[in-house]
């Protein structure tokens, strides 16, 4: 029986198949070490990592962003769908003549105001003059109640509408203040209408208080303040005389049709 106890011993035991070191084959002699990367390369190589990384997130909350999309729509379609069907706004004819007249003559007077008001210097009309203001006031309230009213009579008119808070605190107090305005602007219009309508032709001077700075937007380039009857007014003076410039104090002739609610002013002249 051999001692294998020494290592001399035991390595003439070990078959010559079996080899304490590891072997390696010709074709992997041949091929070359493995090259370290250097810091450029193992940093580029995490900059593409980061950005496959980022563009897998990106994707994700893309896909997130159109599921909530998407579960918003479906659920403001339902709710639409099972909002009850709104009872149409019916008014007795003894009430809708009046509501229709009414809103003619705001909004009829406001564009006259707007189309005409330029060219009528109104006279006297203290009373009126004094109660626009509150007019205007007391028609704030107003608008602003029949327009909330609005979201129960037509609902189909805030659909577009975003969200309650714009409703109610962006375009109600906007379209109120237009519509209050336009109060205030109907009796000035439809004396304009008026004015323009009848009166009889007359010329008649008129005293400049001051002129307003050259402008070149709009029909009119400048405006002046005139005093006309005891009542101050503006007029467009641009015309008035070629190359001339209308100065406070001087003398303007005013053609036009005098009617007993104003001048309509066709053309201003030099005296």
């Amino acid at each position: 029986m051999r001692d294998h106890s020494s290592p001399g011993a035991l390595a003439q035991a070990l078959p010559e198949t079996v080899s304490t070191t590891p072997h390696r084959t010709a074709e992997q002699e041949k091929q070359p070490p493995a090259r370290r990367r250097s810091r450029e390369e193992l940093a580029a190589a995490h900059q593409r990592a980061q950005a496959r990384v980022r563009t897998e997130v990106q994707r994700q909350m893309d896909t997130e962003r159109r599921d909530l999309v998407r579960k918003v729509q479906q659920r403001f379609h339902q709710k639409v769908l099972s909002r009850p069907a709104a009872r149409p706004l019916r008014l007795p004819y003894r009430f809708a003549v009046p509501l229709v007249a009414l809103l003619v003559f705001i909004f009829g007077g406001a564009w006259f105001e707007m189309s005409r008001g330029g060219e009528f210097l109104a006279t006297g009309n203290a009373a009126l003059r004094a109660a626009t203001p509150w007019l205007v006031l007391a028609a704030l309230p107003a608008w602003y109640w029949a327009l909330c009213r609005a979201e129960v009579w037509a609902p189909r008119l805030y659909e577009d509408m975003p969200t309650w808070f714009v409703r109610r605190m962006v375009v109600i107090p906007f379209a109120t203040l237009l519509g209050a305005a336009a109060v205030g602007a109907a009796p000035w219009g439809w004396l304009a209408y008026l004015g323009g309508l009848s009166g009889t032709a007359s010329r008649m001077e008129v005293r400049v208080m001051s002129v307003d700075a050259p402008r070149r937007s709009g029909r009119c380039q400048q405006h002046a303040s005139v005093e006309l009857r005891g009542a101050m007014a503006r007029v467009c003076v641009h015309s008035a005389t070629a190359g001339v410039v209308a100065r406070a104090g001087d003398i303007l002739v005013v053609s036009g049709r005098v009617s007993r609610w104003g001048v309509h002013v066709e053309s201003v002249h030099a005296k």
